[in-house]
């Protein structure tokens, strides 16, 4: 019994600590696709975004996208499949980016 509420206690702290890993990549139509990815160097396209997201979903367990304000112009469909899902142990994400409306 004592094992078994050990394990529970471990699992509930494990389950609230963030991810080991995780990848954010900023994203604003201002924005440069050779720039870091960051809030203050965004790259401009969701494709950009995206292939990042899939060149690291081994390696991260939450990927996120985040979306500044604008109008994303784009000359065809963003194509998602099932890389795009995220890897096995977490999932990827597009969200508004804090303040973005």
């Amino acid at each position: 019994m004592r094992d078994a509420k050990h394990f529970l206690g471990t699992w509930v702290i494990a389950s609230l600590l963030p991810p080991l890993f995780a990848l954010d990549v900023y994203v604003h139509p201002n924005g440069n696709d050779q720039a870091a990815g960051t809030p203050g160097q965004p790259v401009q396209s969701l494709e950009e975004a995206r292939d990042r997201l899939r060149a690291a979903s081994d390696q991260a367990d939450i990927n996120t996208v985040w979306l500044g304000d604008g109008l994303y112009r784009m000359q065809q469909t963003l194509s998602l499949d099932e890389r795009d899902s995220g890897p096995v142990t977490g999932r990827n994400r597009w969200c508004a980016a804090p303040g973005a409306t």
